[in-house]
């Protein structure tokens, strides 16, 4: 995913450091994330992530994908700790999984085990638009 930036990814993602941080996320501020407060990750030429938890505490991070066509999270496959889900809103998502690629339409969803080498890419002519639940990524 960062290797667009030439960066590994987990650096675009830091936890809290501090406690001052982590009071900041206390359970005395809203669960609500509105469309206009969300983090926005932009981690290459035509990929936004935009983080639909309020920070990234949580046990799983829940991860809106758009993906303009032709756009990838990476050249290579990757892997990192825990497991992911995807669920196609709009368009076509490929997900290849070491060497076998699923492609993925509107409604269409995945799990699997993120050690398992992958990389996400839209295939389509049209914007690819996912939500994903990951468990112990690397950000």
């Amino acid at each position: 995913m960062g290797d667009a930036l030439n960066i590994p990814i987990g650096i675009l993602f830091e936890e809290p450091d501090s406690k001052e941080e982590e009071k900041e996320f206390s359970v005395s501020k809203s669960p609500v994330v509105h469309e206009n407060e969300r983090k926005i990750l932009s981690l290459g030429k035509g990929i936004k992530f935009y983080l639909l938890n309020p920070h990234m505490n949580g046990e799983i991070k829940t991860i809106l994908n758009i993906l303009e066509p032709g756009a990838t999270t990476a050249r290579e496959l990757y892997v990192h700790q825990g497991e992911e889900c995807g669920l196609v809103l709009e368009g076509e998502l490929e997900v290849q999984l070491e060497d076998k690629e699923y492609l993925l339409k509107k409604g269409d969803s995945i799990t699997f085990k993120s050690m398992t080498p992958h990389r996400k890419t839209n295939t389509g002519k049209t914007k690819s638009i996912s939500v994903w639940a990951n468990t112990a990524v690397p950000f």
